[in-house]
């Protein structure tokens, strides 16, 4: 399921809608086009829109792990 929030543009939600039925269908062209009533042709083209927009999210700075964090994970227990 797509869910449209504000602030997305109708371009927004059909690369969401491209990119769940591709990877719905297992990465499967052939299948995806079929399902959605594309082209194989345009299918890739909204395929390289997904990844252009892929690229412009900016990369959040990894978390890092210090020694608290260790030695809390280290005196937690877990039951069963």
């Amino acid at each position: 399921m797509v869910t449209w929030y504000p602030g997305m543009t109708i371009s927004d939600v059909e690369i969401k809608i491209v990119e769940t039925a591709y990877k719905f269908f297992g990465e499967n062209k052939t299948k995806t086009a079929k399902a959605l009533g594309i082209a194989i042709r345009t299918l890739d083209s909204k395929l390289e829109k997904c990844n252009n927009a892929i690229d412009e999210v900016i990369e959040l700075p990894k978390p890092t792990i210090t020694k608290d964090v260790v030695s809390n994970l280290e005196e937690t227990t877990y039951e069963q």
